[in-house]
Parts: structure tokens; C-alpha cells; sequence
């Protein structure tokens, strides 16, 4: 479960970076468009940015609904919750 909740952080921080960088491509600032040298290869980088992000959201979405559907499928036991703020093995618990 530790490497789903850092696939999750992964998958969502590299799906907003994309989103972010395709933004600024788009806002067509004279730096950026110097960066990436010309508005033909701005806008080609700004689709490969978009497709990225889809796919890369997808995936965030897919890891996150993973529990859920390995439990359905009977690969993993649903963990019994203590109610908020119970003691669990002498640690406090809260949700």
C-alpha cells in the first residue's frame, strides 16, 4: 500500500506539471516561445504536454480506484476500521 499512496502523489504531481507547462506554452509568452525555439515547436511540445497529462491523470485515477477493485475481486481483504479517534495498538487514531 506504500507504493499506491506514492504512485498516487506521483501520478497527480506529474499530471499537474504537465498541465502547468502546457498553460504557460499557451499563454505564448516571447521568453517561451525564444526557450523553445519557435511558436511551430511551441505548439507541437503543447500536444505532446496534453497527451501527456491525459494519460498521466488516467493513471492517477486508476490507482486511486485500485483498492477498490482488487477488493471487489476478492485479491485483497477489506481492512477493519477503528472508529475516529479510538485507540489502535496504543496509538492514537484519527482519520
Amino acid at each position: 500500500m506504500d507504493l499506491r499512496k506514492h504512485l498516487i502523489v506521483l501520478t497527480g504531481w506529474l499530471g499537474f506539471a504537465y498541465m502547468e507547462t502546457a498553460i504557460i506554452l499557451s499563454a505564448r509568452f516571447k521568453w517561451v516561445e525564444r526557450l523553445v525555439q519557435g511558436l511551430d515547436k511551441g505548439y507541437a511540445l503543447h500536444k505532446e504536454l496534453g497527451i501527456s497529462a491525459f494519460i498521466t491523470l488516467i493513471l492517477h485515477w486508476a490507482v486511486i480506484k485500485s483498492e477498490h477493485w482488487a477488493v471487489q475481486l476478492g485479491l485483497l481483504v477489506r481492512p477493519q476500521h477503528q472508529g475516529k479517534g479510538q485507540l489502535l495498538s496504543g496509538v492514537h487514531y484519527c482519520h
